[in-house]
This record gives structure tokens, C-alpha cells and sequence, in this order.
């Protein structure tokens, strides 16, 4: 990992990489099923996901955060 990457980025290629392994467009769902006629219907899938990630850093060293003010 290089020294300057951001700790979230390792983190992030890694569940990329597995999310990509995972999903397969091109994945096949079941048996090809041949109809009478001769023709044969592969099932197949079409596949999309989304990843999202967030965060904050907070000091806590804000005096004026109190529950009384932001119940």
C-alpha cells in the first residue's frame, strides 16, 4: 500500500474487487430449454449494483454541544 493512500481507499479497492467477482453480467441463470420448434432459450441475467460509503471526523472539543441544546 502506498504511504500517501488514504486508509479508506485499500478498503474500498478490496470490496470493489470482491463485489466484482461476485456480480458477473454476463452470468448464466439456468439450463438452456429447447421448445418444440427447434429453438433454444438460455436464461440469462442482466445485473447492476451501487456502492456507497461516507464519513466525518468530529474533534468532540466543542464546548457548545450540549444535549440541551440539541435534544
Amino acid at each position: 500500500m502506498n504511504d500517501k493512500q488514504h486508509p479508506i481507499e485499500g478498503l474500498m479497492k478490496t470490496a470493489m474487487e470482491s463485489l466484482k467477482t461476485m456480480v458477473d453480467v454476463n452470468t448464466i441463470l439456468g439450463d438452456p430449454v429447447e421448445t418444440p420448434d427447434g429453438a433454444v432459450i438460455v436464461p440469462v441475467s442482466r445485473v447492476s449494483f451501487g456502492f456507497a460509503a461516507g464519513g466525518s471526523e468530529f474533534s468532540g472539543a466543542n464546548p457548545k454541544n450540549t444535549e440541551a441544546e440539541h435534544p
